[in-house]
């Protein structure tokens, strides 16, 4: 396969994916196993013989142990990269799950994917693969996640709402988590945010999150008509007394945190509405079009 390469060609990191390496984990991990859980043993081996299968298929003419050297790295851009990242990190020491995310990912051509892929095809299967420390392992995994998407949006580590999680003002997301997410990115491509999780983050862990200062009427379109609690589309609610606006300033801004007020959003989302300009129409039809795919 011309996407494994050797070592006489291609000098390789101890994170990279290596399969004779991948081959022996395998065996390691799983005997470490079946010493700790006697119990499953049968079940353990058979998981071993199924892996080890698996990587055996994508050697060269399908070798079998002792491997001759050199060692057979797989490439990023190859098709088994993906079946074989998740053993992969399922197989690694949970501890250094970090850093092999960090070495995969900066090699790896389309950074946005890459995140996307870990985060919503392939987190389930590395968990389903996981042997030992599955808790502790799916953990760092999602720190990595989140940590990169910071670093991908240019928002500083850790910067989460000033407001303490019991009296956070925020919104409630009355639909699925892929309805979120996909709306997010959604508005993202449109350049109405930085990133295409910064929308999601906003409802879903309440960052604050920045808006282009040139699409604010559709900002306050969408979260009124997301809100609407008249509308049978209705995908969000807001847990605080004082209302949508309250809430909306909390989370959103356009060149600062804090820039908006909620006198601002409360003024101009009637003056949209009762005036409506020659660009509401339209406005409201593409924000009316996006609600509605996630609707579906």
């Amino acid at each position: 396969m011309d996407e494994l390469q050797s070592e006489e060609t291609f000098r390789y990191h101890h994170y990279d994916i290596e399969l004779h390496g991948l081959y022996r984990k395998v065996a390691d991990v799983i005997e470490g196993a079946v010493r700790q859980r006697p119990q499953e043993e049968k079940l353990l081996l058979q998981r071993k013989t199924h892996f080890q299968t698996i990587i055996c298929s994508y050697l060269p003419d399908q070798q079998l142990p002792p491997f001759p050297s050199p060692a057979t790295l797989v490439a990023a851009t190859s098709p088994p990269f993906w079946l074989l990242f998740q053993l992969h990190l399922a197989l690694a020491d949970y501890t250094t799950v970090g850093q092999i995310l960090d070495h995969l990912f900066k090699n790896y051509p389309d950074k946005e994917s890459f995140v996307g892929q870990v985060e919503y095809l392939h987190f389930n299967s590395i968990r389903e693969a996981s042997i030992v420390e599955t808790r502790r392992r799916m953990e760092r995994i999602m720190d990595w996640i989140t940590k990169t998407k910071d670093r991908m949006e240019g928002l500083p580590a850790n910067s989460l709402s000033t407001y303490p999680p019991s009296t956070s003002r925020f919104f409630i997301w009355n639909g699925t988590v892929s309805q979120l997410r996909r709306l997010s990115k959604k508005i993202y491509e449109r350049d109405w945010t930085r990133g295409p999780y910064t929308f999601d983050r906003a409802i879903s862990t309440r960052r604050p999150c920045a808006w282009n200062p040139n699409r604010v009427d559709e900002l306050l379109i969408l979260i009124r008509e997301l809100t609407d609690p008249h509308s049978d589309k209705r995908l969000m609610k807001v847990n605080h007394r004082r209302g949508i606006w309250k809430v909306a300033a909390a989370l959103f801004y356009d060149n600062r945190p804090g820039s908006f007020s909620e006198e601002f959003m409360a003024k101009r989302i009637y003056e949209i509405y009762n005036r409506r300009s020659a660009d509401f129409s339209k406005q409201l039809a593409v924000v009316r079009s996006l609600i509605a795919l996630e609707n579906k």
